[in-house]
């Protein structure tokens, strides 16, 4: 998966909102791959097309991946923060 992902991003650049998207789905094999690094920007990429183009579909999402970051981390505290904050939105 991580290759045809790596085609398309060749394909669409990182400045564009597809590059963006496509940052932000790769953040599960990242998490996988224990590259905080990358998480982080995927994060930040989150949060600038939230800002950039008033899109907060990407809310939930990060808020669930800043909880799985923390939990690889083994900060479990920020972790369950992280999750009560998904359970109690009203999205959820």
């Amino acid at each position: 998966a991580k290759k045809q992902i790596d085609k398309l991003k060749n394909k669409a650049p990182s400045e564009s909102l597809i590059g963006e998207f496509m940052n932000i789905f790769r953040v599960g094999l990242y998490l996988e791959e224990n590259d905080y690094d990358k998480v982080q920007k995927c994060i930040l990429d989150m949060e600038k097309i939230s800002k950039n183009y008033g899109l907060n579909a990407f809310d939930n999402k990060k808020v669930e991946i800043l909880a799985q970051l923390s939990e690889k981390k083994e900060e479990y505290k920020d972790a369950l923060e992280y999750y009560k904050t998904i359970t109690d939105s009203p999205e959820s």
